[in-house]
């Protein structure tokens, strides 16, 4: 028997429902579109402000270089620093800005392969102007790479650092040149102390000799003998200081290191201090020892340290005034860890060091310095 289909007509409900679902789906594919538009806005405007950025900048040379080496972008810097614009350049290989020599030995290849193998090669040298002339670059292979890790090319960053080179050789002549005078005036001053020490020593040693000499000199004639005894020790005292001076800027000082007794050598100062602190009136009062101390020292230095310690003393003291000399350390001891002396103005309870006058508690000399090997300190007392 013959079929009969039933056909109902939609209900009212479906229509509006259908149209909404289309509308919708409508309005998320003009959003999208609007939004795809908006992000390709902004990459447009990310990549015009790089490629901005990139071609004002005038103090660096900034190329891109596709995978073989030859230029693809060229920027003012590099207009400015190599003399090409970029129509003449752009498409030419990089071997273009090294020196004939580099490019006929491969290296433009080279570091071509050494940026592209550790991704980044930095390097210094001569380079190629347009016009044929050279300057002094460093400049900056990197490698760049897409996220697969294929080659796209390089980035090549080029600083010309001709005029730094000037100024650093013009230094290093000139710390050459002033080198060269300070050694000569060390010479002339060594030269000129020797040849002044030996008419010096003629004059002191006749001076001692008609002191000593018999009959006996006349008050006047001591006093004029004094005078000329004073004056002589006196300069002969600076030309030492200047010859040592002179060896000490020359590098060439010496130390003996050798068992020094720090009471014969006190003994010596005593006897050359005192009659500085006689003209002042000042009294000087030194240790009494009952054993010796012993350093391991050069003589002659630790005794110039001891006289300048004293002289100062004297110096910034008061007139009629006293100074205390103090030694303390361990007696007999070649191992002791350091022996100290000291001088004081009574008139005060605080130390000075002679050389500096400013406070301190205690003013060391290391072994470093030669002085002596054991620890020691000098402080005096300056008003």
């Amino acid at each position: 028997s013959p079929s009969v289909v039933m056909v109902s007509a939609p209900s009212a409900s479906v229509g509006p429902l259908i149209m909404s679902s289309a509308s919708a789906t409508r309005a998320r594919r003009s959003a999208s579109r609007a939004s795809g538009v908006v992000a390709e806005e902004k990459l447009r405007w990310t990549e015009e402000s790089f490629r901005l950025m990139v071609e004002s900048v005038s103090d660096y040379a900034i190329v891109m270089l596709d995978p073989e080496g030859c230029v693809v972008s060229w920027n003012t810097g590099a207009e400015r620093i190599k003399g090409f614009r970029a129509d003449e350049i752009i498409g030419q290989h990089v071997s273009r800005f090294y020196t004939q020599e580099e490019a006929e030995d491969g290296k433009p290849q080279r570091d071509l392969h050494l940026a592209a193998a550790s991704g980044r090669h930095e390097s210094e040298g001569w380079r190629v102007r347009k016009d044929g002339s050279r300057f002094w670059a460093n400049a900056v292979l990197t490698a760049i790479r897409d996220q697969a890790g294929v080659l796209r090319g390089f980035a090549k960053l080029t600083r010309d650092l001709t005029e730094r080179n000037k100024i650093e050789a013009t230094l290093t002549d000139a710390k050459a040149t002033a080198e060269k005078a300070n050694l000569a005036k060390s010479d002339f001053l060594s030269s000129m102390s020797h040849e002044l020490r030996s008419p010096l020593n003629a004059i002191l040693g006749f001076a001692q000799f008609m002191e000593s000499d018999l009959p006996p000199p006349t008050p006047s004639q001591k006093e004029s003998i004094g005078q000329i005894l004073h004056g002589g020790w006196y300069l002969l005292q600076l030309i030492n200081e200047i010859l040592d001076l002179a060896v000490i800027e020359s590098g060439k000082l010496s130390m003996s290191l050798e068992p020094v007794s720090l009471i014969e050598v006190m003994r010596e100062c005593q006897a050359l201090i005192e009659p500085l602190a006689q003209r002042r009136g000042i009294r000087m009062t030194f240790p009494r020892f009952d054993v010796p101390y012993l350093v391991k020292a050069d003589r002659t230095r630790i005794k110039q340290v001891l006289i300048n310690l004293l002289t100062n003393s004297i110096k910034y003291n008061k007139v009629e005034g006293s100074v205390v000399v103090d030694c303390r350390g361990a007696p007999q001891a070649m191992s002791a860890s350091r022996s100290r002396i000291r001088a004081q103005d009574c008139r005060r309870q605080r130390w000075r060091s002679s050389s500096s006058r400013s406070t301190v508690s205690d003013r060391r000399a290391t072994p470093r310095k030669g002085l002596a090997s054991a620890w020691w300190s000098a402080s005096g007392w300056s008003s």
